[in-house]
Order: C-alpha cells, then structure tokens, then sequence
C-alpha cells in the first residue's frame, strides 16, 4: 500500500510540473500569470464581491493581503518565487518519477526523495492551490484535502449483514 500510495503522489506532484502544451498543470498556469499579471487584477477581484453582503473595503483588503497592498494586478515577481519554490521542493521528486517510474534509467540511482520531501512538496502544492483559489475565486479554504465527514471504520464494528434462516 505504501508503494501504491507514494507512486501515485510522485506522479500526481510530476504532472503538475508539465511543461508541454497539451498538458494542463498548475506550473502552466502559474507562468502564465507571471507572463500575463494584469489577468489578476483587482478590479476583476472586487467584482467577485458583487453579490456579497460584505462591503467593497472587504474585497480592497483581501486582494492587498493576496497580492500586496495597494496594487492594480498581481506581482510577476511574487509569482516567480511560487514557481521556483516549487520546482525547488519537486526537483528530486521529478527526477526520481522520470528516472524509475515513467521510464527505468539504466544509471545507477540513488538520490530518492525521503517521504518527508514529498509530504513537503505537497504540502507546498495545496498551500500553493489555496492561495491562487482565493485570488481567482475569493474562496477562503482551510484545507484542500478530503476529511472524512464519518467514522468510516464504523460499520466493521457491528454486524450488518443479516443471517439467512433456512
């Protein structure tokens, strides 16, 4: 199970890292609006507000606590630190899924990343998800991963299935 879950997470951590242009990934989007920040603009922003109860200084303050106080669009720069986090936290993730999961390098490898590299990166990834949410959508998300909503070991702890009587 633990090898399941780890190749599933390193490819899933890899995919959002493609660059080609039939992909669709979240570095794809971030290096787009670093090359194109006026799309993230305040005024786009405030008009997420317009069906809200709150006032307007609600939407002012949320977009200059996302993206810097008293700015008409997103800070490129700021977008560029998010990228090369990023690629920084999954360079040895990605290596490691091209060089034993996507493909089997006949090299000798032995660089794999630590469980705590990858909780790491994905850690990083969904901080990096809640953060372009509220700017796109002025959502406000504690966590992007599942809770569970019940005990979902209850039901091996009664019997359910009834007995058949013949």
């Amino acid at each position: 199970m633990g090898y399941v879950y780890a190749t599933a997470a390193v490819i899933g951590v890899r995919r959002q890292l493609d660059k080609d242009k039939s992909s669709i990934s979240f570095i794809r989007l971030l290096e787009e609006i670093r090359n194109k920040p006026k799309i993230v603009s305040r005024e786009r922003y405030i008009s997420l507000y317009s069906n809200s109860i709150l006032p307007k200084d609600f939407a002012n303050h949320d977009f200059d606590t996302l993206v810097g106080k008293d700015r008409a669009y997103i800070d490129p720069q700021r977008v560029g630190k998010d990228i090369d986090l990023l690629y920084k936290k999954a360079e040895k993730i990605k290596k490691f899924v091209n060089k034993r999961i996507a493909h089997f390098d006949k090299s000798d490898f032995k660089n794999l990343p630590t469980n705590a590299e990858l909780d790491g990166c994905l850690d990083y990834l969904e901080k990096l998800l809640k953060k372009y949410l509220s700017i796109f959508r002025a959502e406000a998300h504690i966590s992007i991963v599942p809770v569970w909503q019940y005990d979902w070991k209850q039901i091996f702890k009664y019997p359910w299935i009834e007995k058949v009587r013949q």
